[in-house]
């Protein structure tokens, strides 16, 4: 497919055809796949004559993933606030320096400098099409304007979370990389999606030789099934030493994932002797060069794995799960395995028994010692990556899917405009000692109390982050009408959730040290600075709650007492709600880096228990003050009223300790020990009997994996064995 030059009315230069891509989301990032596909779309178009402008900003999936510009960072720094060019062989990336590289972080103003220089390239680059990928406000608004000025819009999506009509209800096309998320969105959205393939450039990731020695993974996280490849390289450890696995960070670091998995199965390790760890890498032909096999183990919808893509243009055999895009990436270059289908759903934390693995490692040797298998399949993979994958191919469906649009030429039609100039922000922001996480939804009752209760607080050194979670005007009217220069008032277009608005806080913090605040409690005067001294003065301690007074709806007042000591503390999560008042604690900001820790969305019930289990898997130190810091009030509006479900709740939450606390159990003693702590436990003689045994079991264990206290583990579980003898006996 071509495209002809034309020359519009009062233009002395051939008017070649436009397109303006423009994203939050910047395209040299090297952690983000839809990024890099995106990228070479644009650059095979430029090719090809089609005129492009790049708008985005300086948002990354992962702070790895800047190593592209990575060796200008002081001009970036400098810039703040402010667009600058980037050049990157045939495009040219305006970029918004925003303060924060992560998406949740990017303030109000930089999306407004961001829009405001969108409508001006409208204007002055008059495109004929204008493309982008995300969904959230920025990017409905994105379409929006053009669809306002007539200008064909299309996104691009490689992803299974988009849900709803009202982020592409603008949009004319929307692209995807695979058949298989194409009939996923037509099944479950009602989206027509037209599939264009993989976008690698084969000069950029084919090295000139092969030594072919490893099993390569990318992306250590959780989602893409690093579980499974931490579990494999432990059966193959001792087996068959011979056999390495590489893995290349992206978005995932590989050793605290390392730690958090065999800790759960354990046996806590800090390195695996097959496992060779290789950073993210903007170059990917040395990685290639060693692979022998690419294992993708992707719990998650991976629409269309890039790295599978590129593995086939190698002629590297691939092993995927059977689920999303991955089969039809390999077609017949590689082997599928099947999961149980609670793997493929979120927190992505279950680990396979290593008998579920049996097969693929017996697979796993033959591509090892059977040369003419080997050989056979990786030929298969060559010839996939030569067909399927060919760069050529793609382009020209890209080419057939966007002529209609790019043919109405409607950039003709477009009044140009004078170029805006953006004032660059340079002021250095002093850092805060505590960044205090204050998510707010729509509750009105108590706001004004709790947000005073900080400004009044004798430690003044702190932030107050204010995440408005999809709140009603009335609740805004509030939180503006405070003018402290400490507050910092995030808004969330759409109501997202605590754990969302939690994330966001967590993002955005600055200071060494995060508290959590809820809006309807009152911190004492002294909270803070009784917190910080201690937290100062014990340089061990990763986590510092403390006791509170809660106020009934009759305005009676009781002491909510928690426990003092670490053990103690760790030992009483399996009751879950009797270890850590949740709005009392403070805790090290480093720590919650370091380990990547997150409020995890399904536990939308209370995510802090989740994520203190995660702090204690981690290997977080907690100790509890016994003095009261916090008045605790329970109302009607209280979002730990509505108990149902609580029973499913805590178990998940078990389900984590479990592992941790009781390794010795087999999967079907943990199921009827964490069946026993239910309230809702109604088993038959024959269930008693079994759970009872579990229990006995778990008692046994005398060893302490984590510093829980073991004395203490042991008085829960004589607690829950005397519940079930009085079951029994009831039962008689």
């Amino acid at each position: 497919m071509t495209f002809a030059f034309e020359t519009s009315p009062g233009l002395k230069t051939p008017r070649r055809l436009r397109i303006l891509w423009a994203s939050v989301y910047c395209l040299l990032d090297t952690t983000s796949g839809a990024a890099m596909a995106v990228r070479e779309m644009l650059r095979q178009l430029a090719l090809r004559e089609i005129e492009i402008e790049v708008l985005g900003a300086t948002v990354f999936d992962d702070e790895r993933g800047q190593r592209r510009i990575a060796a200008h960072m002081d001009f970036f720094k400098a810039n703040l606030g402010a667009i600058v060019k980037v050049e990157d062989e045939l495009l040219t990336h305006r970029l918004l320096v925003t303060a924060s590289t992560q998406r949740d972080t990017v303030t109000s103003r930089e999306l407004g400098l961001l829009f405001q220089h969108y409508q001006n390239l409208l204007e002055s680059f008059r495109p004929d099409l204008v493309f982008f990928y995300g969904g959230q406000t920025q990017e409905y608004l994105i379409a929006d304007e053009a669809k306002q000025r007539g200008i064909p819009v299309i996104a691009y999506l490689a992803n299974g979370r988009f849900q709803g009509k009202w982020w592409c209800r603008n949009v004319d096309l929307i692209l995807c990389d695979s058949l298989a998320t194409a009939r996923f969105y037509a099944e479950t959205q009602s989206y027509a999606v037209t599939p264009i393939g993989a976008f690698i450039n084969p000069g950029q990731v084919i090295p000139a030789e092969h030594s072919r020695q490893h099993i390569l993974f990318v992306n250590p996280t959780l989602e893409k099934g690093v579980a499974v490849l931490i579990q494999l390289a432990l059966m193959l450890e001792q087996r068959r030493p011979d056999i390495v696995f590489e893995v290349v960070e992206s978005r995932g670091g590989f050793a605290d994932i390392l730690r958090r998995v065999s800790s759960a199965l354990g046996d806590q390790r800090e390195s695996l002797a097959n496992v060779i760890v290789t950073p993210n890498t903007d170059d990917m032909r040395p990685v290639y060069s060693r692979a022998r096999l690419i294992i993708v183990p992707s719990l998650c919808w991976d629409s269309g794995a890039r790295v599978l893509a590129e593995a086939m243009l190698n002629g590297i055999p691939a092993i995927v799960t059977d689920h999303g895009g991955s089969p039809e990436m390999i077609q017949d270059g590689g082997l599928k395995f099947a999961l149980p289908p609670e793997f493929h759903t979120p927190p992505y934390d279950r680990i396979p028994l290593p008998a579920m693995l049996e097969p693929l490692v017996e697979a796993i040797t033959r591509f090892f010692d059977d040369p003419g298998y080997y050989l056979e399949t990786a030929q298969r993979a060559m010839a996939v990556g030569q067909t399927l994958h060919k760069i050529d191919t793609s382009t020209q469906r890209l080419l057939q899917a966007i002529e209609p649009w790019l043919a109405k030429r409607v950039g003709n039609a477009v009044t140009t405009g004078e170029p805006m100039t953006f004032p660059t922000v340079r002021a250095a922001q002093r850092t805060p000692k505590i960044s205090i996480i204050f998510p707010v939804g729509n509750r009105e009752v108590y706001l004004r109390e709790a947000i005073e209760s900080i400004l009044a607080q004798t430690f003044t050194d702190f932030e107050l982050l204010i995440v408005a979670d999809g709140i009603e005007p009335s609740v805004m009217s509030i939180l503006e009408s405070y003018h402290d220069e400490r507050i910092h008032l995030i808004r969330l277009p759409l109501n997202m959730g605590i754990c969302a608005a939690s994330n966001t806080a967590l993002s955005a913090a600055r200071a060494p040290y995060m508290a959590l605040m809820d809006s309807d409690d009152v911190a004492q005067p002294h909270r803070l600075a009784t917190q910080y001294e201690w937290m100062e003065s014990h340089p061990q301690i990763t986590v510092c709650a403390s006791n509170a007074v809660k106020i009934l709806e009759d305005g009676s007042r009781v002491s909510m007492q928690y426990p003092e000591l670490d053990g103690i503390i760790k030992a009483r999560l399996m009751i879950v709600d009797s270890a850590i008042l949740n709005p009392t604690a403070i805790f090290r900001s480093e720590f919650v880096h370091r380990h990547r820790l997150r409020y995890d969305a399904n536990f939308t019930r209370d995510g802090d228990h989740r994520f203190f289990v995660d702090m204690l898997r981690c290997g977080a130190v907690f100790h509890g003050l016994q003095e009261e810091l916090l008045t605790y009030r329970r109302h009607f509006q209280n979002a730990t009223n509505d108990m149902t479900g609580f029973d499913d709740y805590k178990t998940r939450i078990r389900e984590m300790l479990a592992p941790v606390f009781f390794p010795e159990l087999t999967g079907v003693e943990t199921a009827v020990l964490l069946a026993a702590f239910r309230s809702d436990f109604s088993g038959h003689p024959e269930d008693v009997h079994r759970s009872l045994a579990a229990v006995d079991k778990a008692m046994l264990e005398n060893r302490s994996f984590m510093d829980e206290d073991r004395a203490e583990l042991n008085n829960i579980l004589s607690a829950v064995r005397n519940g079930l003898t009085k079951h029994l006996a009831g039962a008689q």
